[in-house]
């Protein structure tokens, strides 16, 4: 195997690409717009994959009932922005949403992922560093002619995932460090917010397994004091503008861009308050009476009140079950993937901390993924050696683990075997099975019965 393939693989590059495509699309003069491609790419890797094994995660299903939900925004959509959002919704989105449940299948998958991450954070971060030179002193860092917000989130999934890679032992300090400290000034200079908050709130859970041992405190102090040490020295050399949003959010006041932003988000919840079934994708700039502003304000730069606000309480509800569901799920799987679980968690929760505070639906298309990969865990398999069992867990329902059912294995040796523990009989397809999908919880079901 080929360091590219140990290190990102196939499904890794593509589906980052996919996420942040919209920064390079200036750079690239392509006859066909780069996220349309890249979404026929990966359309096209899970009917390969669909084709070898004609089993879904259950995690597909909760998108197909969410998207469902969301089909009374649809149908109220505005006929200009509302039709075109919510026609890029129901396509490209929605890909993105299952597109890692599908094709990352076990835990190398996910890491490869997260490398691919890293690596497009450090390309974004390395091109906007050639900028810093030519800025004036009211203007913050940008690259590619994409906007703040989309360079600072970029960057930030990747000092996500290498805080998390480097706090789980998976990545040299002597490398980490330094790449860590240029990312976070990057992000710093960029003055966007919402993604600096974001990578502070995703280290969370990585910080907290650190505390275990002795070495994880080390680590973690020397993380804590490489990133003060950084920020003393790199203060001088920021952007006035972007230092001085960064200190007006640090002072805990609100600048014009966060005053809109919260006063969007108290009218719209009295919108939401009085129209339970949505008024439909597009609708928020007509029912909703802000400030003036130089530019309109489209959505109200809140994922779940967006939602609410469009399509009304049932796909919010659903929503807010399924991200709890999702924060359950990697917690549960701490023992079985220690890991790929606080990974996949770690940046959850950067992407929703974003989606969060900025952006719409389609502009969190990273939130979605990441939801939907949470939430297919338990059928991602860890990785075996050859000739050692493959029992990855099944799950009968979205909150209990499986752990007490039978689970059949396959060797290279011994081939298909029938059961490891006692109780119903278990399907021992020679483990091309992806266990969690509906149609194997109503076999088992109608096994036991029998």
């Amino acid at each position: 195997m080929s360091a590219w393939n140990r290190l990102f693989g196939l499904y890794g590059p593509l589906l980052a690409l996919f996420y942040f495509a919209g920064i390079f699309k200036t750079q690239l003069d392509l006859p066909i717009d780069l996220t349309v491609l890249l979404a026929a790419a990966l359309s096209l890797l899970i009917v390969r994959r669909i084709a070898k094994n004609p089993l879904f995660p259950r995690a597909v299903a909760w998108a197909g009932v969410l998207w469902g939900c969301m089909a009374l925004g649809f149908l109220a959509a505005d006929e200009g922005y509302g039709t075109q959002k919510a026609i890029s919704f129901f396509s490209l989105t929605l890909l993105g949403a299952v597109a890692p449940a599908l094709l990352l299948r076990d835990a190398d998958g996910v890491r490869r992922f997260a490398n691919s991450l890293l690596l497009i954070g450090l390309i974004v971060a390395a091109s906007a560093a050639n900028s810093l030179g030519s800025l004036g002193v009211y203007d913050r860092l940008t690259v590619f002619d994409a906007n703040t917000i989309a360079l600072a989130r970029a960057v930030g999934a990747g000092l996500t995932a290498l805080t998390a890679l480097w706090l789980l032992r998976r990545f040299p300090a002597w490398a980490a460090l330094p790449l860590m400290a240029a990312m976070a000034f990057i992000m710093i200079a960029s003055g966007s917010r919402g993604p600096l908050a974001g990578v502070v709130f995703a280290a969370l859970p990585v910080m907290l397994y650190s505390l275990r041992h002795l070495r994880g405190v080390a680590r973690l102090a020397l993380l804590i004091a490489a990133a003060v040490s950084a920020s003393a020295v790199a203060l001088p050399f920021l952007p006035e503008q972007s230092r001085a949003r960064i200190e007006t959010f640090l002072g805990g006041e609100l600048d014009k861009s966060a005053s809109i932003r919260a006063e969007a988000l108290q009218y719209s919840w009295a919108v939401i308050q009085e129209h339970p079934w949505g008024i439909g994708m597009g609708n928020f700039q007509y029912a909703v009476a802000l400030s003036p502003t130089p530019v309109p304000i489209l959505y109200p730069h809140n994922i779940l009140a967006e939602v609410a606000l469009e399509s009304g309480w049932l796909p919010s509800t659903v929503l807010v079950f399924l991200f709890v569901t999702a924060v359950l799920r990697c917690i549960r799987n701490y023992g079985r993937l220690p890991d790929v679980s606080r990974l996949v968690l770690s940046l959850l929760l950067f992407s929703t901390v974003n989606a969060l505070v900025s952006g719409d639906l389609n502009d969190n298309r990273l939130f979605w993924g990441l939801l939907f990969l949470a939430l297919s865990l338990d059928s991602v398999r860890t990785q075996l050696s050859a000739g050692q069992a493959a029992a990855p867990l099944a799950s009968r329902s979205l909150l209990r683990s499986a752990t007490d059912e039978p689970l059949a294995v396959y060797t290279a040796a011994s081939g298909p075997a029938q059961t490891l523990l006692a109780g119903r009989p278990w399907c021992s397809d020679r483990d091309r099975c992806r266990i969690g999908s509906w149609r194997c919880a109503r076999q088992r079901r109608w096994r036991g019965r029998k």
